[in-house]
């Protein structure tokens, strides 16, 4: 009989077990990891999500409180236009037409400016000093006047041609208006 004997070790077989399980733990360990980074994407996008929302919420707000508050000063202003307009009744063509039938026959108007204080500053034209004075004392004796200054008379400037031609009168008046009178005087008119 013949022994056989082999000094030569047997080479032993990897155990499957255990490469199946280290392959299992690291499938497992990058699908945790793919996961993970996806999560975190997800919640940075969210994040940026909604502070753009909160952003578009801020300008839709700020937006529509701009319409509103042009709005509201147009409703703001038409208001004071109202006022305005129920404090100032007086007719400035009627009271014109009582300024110029007070004038003398050769009084011209060069400059007509009425003021919110109910003043009227007017610059006249005359051919005589005495007819400025003529003037001041109808305006004086007007009803619709209440105070009238002259502010200055000053003569216009003639050439060594213009010798023939009588100097021309440049008075200036400040008229302070009754308000009563020309508002009751509207208030009959209409």
């Amino acid at each position: 009989m013949l022994v056989d004997i082999n000094l030569i070790e047997k080479k032993h077989r990897p155990n499957l077990f255990w490469f199946v399980l280290s392959g299992i733990l690291i499938i497992l360990a990058v699908s945790l990891a793919i996961f993970y980074s996806y999560y975190t994407s997800i919640k940075q996008q969210e994040a940026v999500l909604n502070s753009q929302l909160i952003y578009e919420k801020q300008l839709n707000k700020v937006k529509q409180n701009i319409p509103i508050d042009k709005k509201q000063q147009a409703i703001l202003d038409l208001k004071k236009a109202i006022q305005w307009a129920n404090d100032y009744p007086i007719s400035t063509v009627s009271m014109l037409k009582e300024i110029i039938t007070l004038l003398p026959e050769r009084g011209f108007i060069t400059h007509f400016s009425l003021r919110d204080d109910r003043t009227v500053q007017l610059t006249v034209q005359f051919d005589t000093s005495n007819d400025a004075a003529y003037y001041m004392r109808h305006l004086n004796q007007a009803k619709f006047v209440r105070d009238v200054k002259i502010e200055n008379i000053t003569t216009a400037d003639m050439n060594a041609s213009d010798q023939n031609i009588l100097p021309r009168y440049f008075a200036q008046y400040t008229i302070i208006l009754n308000e009563s009178y020309l508002k009751n005087k509207n208030g009959k008119e209409e």
